[in-house]
C-alpha cells in the first residue's frame, strides 16, 4: 500500500503533464487560426505587389514611346528599349547620366521644372 503523500505527488505530476499538453494544444490552435491566415494575407499582398510590378514593367518595356526613369537629381536610373530603337543608345550607355543627355537643350529647362514640381508634390 502506498502512502497518501506519494499518490499526491504522482497526481500533481500527472496534472502538470496534462496542463502542459493543454497549453501546447491551445497555442497550436491559436497559431493555426490566427497566425497562419495573417501569413497567407501577407503572402497574397506580396504576390499582388509582384504582379503589379510585372504589369508596370511590361507597360514600361512595351511602350511605343521613349520612357526613362530618373532620380531626384535628374540622373537616369532606367529606360525602356525604345531608347535604343529611337536614339541608338544601349541601356548601359544611358543609365547613370543626367537626363540632359537625352533632352534637346530647348526643352531641358521645362523638363527640369517638371521634375522639381513632381518632387515637391
Amino acid at each position: 500500500m502506498r502512502c497518501k503523500c506519494c499518490s499526491d505527488i504522482r497526481l500533481y505530476s500527472l496534472l502538470q503533464t496534462y496542463k502542459g499538453w493543454f497549453f501546447v494544444l491551445v497555442t497550436g490552435l491559436l497559431f493555426l487560426f490566427y497566425v497562419i491566415p495573417q501569413i497567407n494575407e501577407i503572402n497574397n499582398s506580396y504576390e499582388q505587389a509582384l504582379k503589379a510590378k510585372e504589369d508596370d514593367s511590361s507597360i514600361f518595356e512595351t511602350a511605343a514611346n521613349l520612357v526613362t526613369s530618373v532620380d531626384a537629381d535628374g540622373i537616369i536610373v532606367d529606360c525602356n528599349n525604345q531608347v535604343h530603337n529611337i536614339l541608338g543608345y544601349k541601356r548601359e550607355e544611358i543609365i547613370g547620366y543626367p537626363m540632359g543627355k537625352l533632352i534637346h537643350p530647348d526643352y531641358l529647362d521645362k523638363a527640369s521644372q517638371s521634375l522639381q514640381q513632381i518632387l515637391e508634390y
